[in-house]
C-alpha cells in the first residue's frame, strides 16, 4: 500500500494523494490516483478511497457505508460526490463560501442505489449558496442559517429520491432563490424563518414528477424582481387543489 496521508487547511479529515491500494479484508481492491477529503467513514481502509471517484472496486459492505464531511474553515468551499451506496452527510458548523467563482456547497449522490443527503451548515454563500443533485432514493435534508447565491440561486436541489426538507434563516439569490425538482416519491417542504430574495428569477421554483408528494412553502417573507412563487406538479398529492400554481 502506498498512500500519503496530509491534513488539508480548514478540513478535520485526511486527504489521500495519489498511491494503490490493493487489498480491503483480504480482498483485492484498487484504488486510482485521486485527491480526496473525508471523515469518520467506519469502514476504516478502503471506504476512504469510495466517495471521490477514481477506479474503485470494494466489497457490497464497503459501498454501503456512509460518508461524512465536516469542514470547520468558514473559506473554503464543499464539492464532495458519492459513488458509494450509502449516505452523504456533510457539517459546515462555522459555515463556507465559494466566494465569486464556486457553490459555497456541491453534493452529489452519484449511484442510483444511494441513499441520503444530509447537510447543516451555519451559512453558506457563492455563486450558489448550495447546489445539491441527489441520484439515490433517499432524502435530501438541508438545514442552515443564512444562504446566498451572488450570481445563481439561493439553493438548487434536483433529486430522483424521496422527501426534501429545507430549513433557513434566510436565503438571497442572483437568479432563482429556492429550485428544487423533484422526480422522486417524496413531499417537498421549505421552511425559511426570515426572507427569501430573489434578484433575476423566482422566488422559489418548485417542480414534482408524477411519484411525488406534497409542496409545503413557508416564508417570513419574499421579495422578488421577476416571478413570484411557482409550482408545477404532475403529483395527484400536490396541494392546493390546481396541480400547477403561480403567485
Amino acid at each position: 500500500m502506498n498512500i500519503e496521508s496530509k491534513a488539508r487547511a480548514g478540513f478535520t479529515s485526511i486527504m489521500l494523494r495519489g498511491g494503490r491500494m490493493t487489498k480491503w479484508k483480504g480482498q483485492v481492491a484498487s484504488y486510482a490516483p485521486h485527491v480526496g477529503h473525508l471523515q469518520n467513514v467506519s469502514v476504516a481502509a478502503m471506504a476512504a478511497a469510495l466517495a471521490f471517484g477514481g477506479s474503485v472496486a470494494l466489497p457490497s459492505e464497503a459501498l454501503a457505508q456512509d460518508v461524512t464531511v465536516t469542514v470547520t474553515d468558514p473559506q473554503v468551499p464543499v464539492d464532495e460526490t458519492n459513488n458509494g451506496n450509502g449516505s452523504l452527510i456533510i457539517n459546515a458548523p462555522n459555515g463556507v463560501t465559494g466566494g465569486t467563482t464556486e457553490p459555497g456547497i456541491k453534493a452529489t449522490n452519484n449511484s442510483p442505489n444511494a441513499d441520503n443527503i444530509t447537510i447543516d451548515a451555519l451559512s453558506a454563500s457563492g455563486t450558489s449558496g448550495m447546489v445539491v443533485v441527489n441520484n439515490g432514493t433517499g432524502f435530501t435534508s438541508i438545514t442552515a442559517g443564512n444562504i446566498s447565491g451572488s450570481t445563481v440561486d439561493g439553493v438548487n436541489v434536483t433529486t430522483s429520491g424521496s422527501d426534501v426538507t429545507i430549513i433557513a434563516n434566510q436565503i438571497s439569490a442572483g437568479n432563482v432563490g429556492v429550485f428544487v425538482n423533484n422526480q422522486g416519491s417524496g413531499d417537498v417542504v421549505v421552511d425559511v424563518a426570515n426572507f427569501v430574495s430573489a434578484d433575476d428569477g423566482n422566488i422559489a421554483n418548485v417542480t414534482v414528477g408524477e411519484n411525488g408528494g406534497s409542496v409545503d412553502l413557508s416564508f417570513g417573507s419574499a421579495f422578488g424582481n421577476d416571478a413570484g412563487i411557482y409550482i408545477d406538479s404532475d403529483s395527484s398529492d400536490c396541494s392546493p387543489s390546481a396541480p400547477m400554481a403561480q403567485i
